[in-house]
């Protein structure tokens, strides 16, 4: 009976020694009394330094974004970008700028061409014709009737003639200034000595508008002028 037991138990360790071959193999067992380092040392197992990683993933970050950013592109251009760019940003910046450049200047043209029709326009309504004998009747309390010869030259208006008021004839110089189809005439007479403001809407050959007066004694008064060309 003590032999089956003793044979028993030999064959109860042997199976024991063989489950935990098993399940570590080739590895010291902990039951031994080792620390756990050296267990983790003998057992050939392989620790992770995170640190070392972390690390190693950033340097791989930055040499991967640097060399985008200065990478060249062997890329032909589109046509709504500029060739002078070595990246896609760079070229369609660069092309926006040329556009706003563009425009820039076209507007600028059409400015210039603007300006030049309405100074051309200008130029040709300040040389509307003036000259000419002219008859016009200056009226107030009284009526007075002026003849003049004018003559122009650009928009200044200049000549000379008579004014009558009532059995009275004095001489008259004229002088002023045309622009567009508004003729501003001085007139000045000799004996009595006065000055008469005409501001004068010209129409083809027929003036109207007012006038003021001031003579050389002080007197001060304002009337309508009416008038027509009689020989250009």
């Amino acid at each position: 009976m003590k032999i089956c037991l003793l044979i028993s138990g030999l064959i109860l360790g042997l199976f024991l020694l063989g489950f935990q071959s098993i399940l570590l193999p080739d590895s010291p067992s902990i039951a031994s009394g080792i620390s756990v380092d050296d267990y983790i040392e003998q057992s050939n197992i392989q620790t992770i330094d995170v640190e070392a990683v972390a690390n190693q993933a950033k340097a791989s970050r930055e040499r991967y974004f640097a060399e985008k950013e200065n990478s060249t592109l062997d890329w032909e251009m589109p046509s709504s970008l500029s060739g002078s760019g070595s990246t896609p940003f760079e070229s369609r910046s660069n092309a926006q700028e040329q556009n706003s450049a563009e425009v820039l200047d076209s507007s600028s043209s059409q400015s210039s061409e603007s300006s030049a029709d309405a100074q051309v326009a200008s130029n040709q309504s300040v040389i509307a014709n003036a000259s000419g004998t002219w008859s016009l009747q200056l009226n107030d309390s009284m009526q007075r009737d002026v003849s003049l010869a004018l003559f122009q030259e650009g928009s200044s208006i200049f000549g000379s003639g008579s004014l009558r008021e009532g059995n009275s004839t004095s001489q008259v110089m004229a002088s002023g200034t045309l622009q567009g189809d508004l003729l501003s005439l001085d007139l000045t007479t000799q004996q009595p000595i006065t000055l008469y403001k005409l501001l004068l809407n010209m129409s083809d050959d027929e003036v109207s508008g007012k006038y003021s007066a001031i003579s050389s004694g002080g007197d001060k008064w304002t009337g309508q002028v009416d008038g027509f060309r009689l020989a250009a």
